[in-house]
């Protein structure tokens, strides 16, 4: 198998004003989604998220990109969730010592594709 160098599989050609520009012309710009709590909304804020969500969507020309990339990670507390002296805020931080927890990252990547497609190495 033929070995070939990070500079021409990397599509990513420069960044420039906050835009991934890429090898073949495609531009892109990435957002990171600060988004609620799982099980935290009602069903009406929900339906009223994903009407939000869809005509944002159509707004956007033809050869156009959407892509929603999640990550998602496992932590351990291991530091005092509270400062208090109380009989309870002790025990709280006894019992969350050391326990894992999870914790969520959301990214929008939105990419024009360019119709011409032209080669920039």
């Amino acid at each position: 198998m033929k070995s070939e160098t990070i500079d021409k599989v990397f599509p990513i050609y420069i960044v420039e004003n906050d835009l991934l520009i890429s090898k073949k012309g495609d531009i892109s710009v990435a957002y990171k989604l600060e988004l609620p709590q799982i099980y935290s909304l009602d069903l009406v804020s929900i339906d009223r998220i994903n009407r939000s969500f869809d005509k944002f969507i159509r707004s956007f020309p033809e050869n156009t990109i959407i892509q929603k990339q999640d990550y998602f990670y496992q932590e351990k507390i291991d530091k005092a969730i509270t400062k208090d002296d109380h009989f309870l805020s002790r025990s709280d931080n006894s019992f969350f010592y050391k326990k894992p927890t999870s914790s969520h990252e959301c990214y929008l990547i939105i990419t024009k594709d360019s119709k011409k497609k032209i080669d920039l190495d």
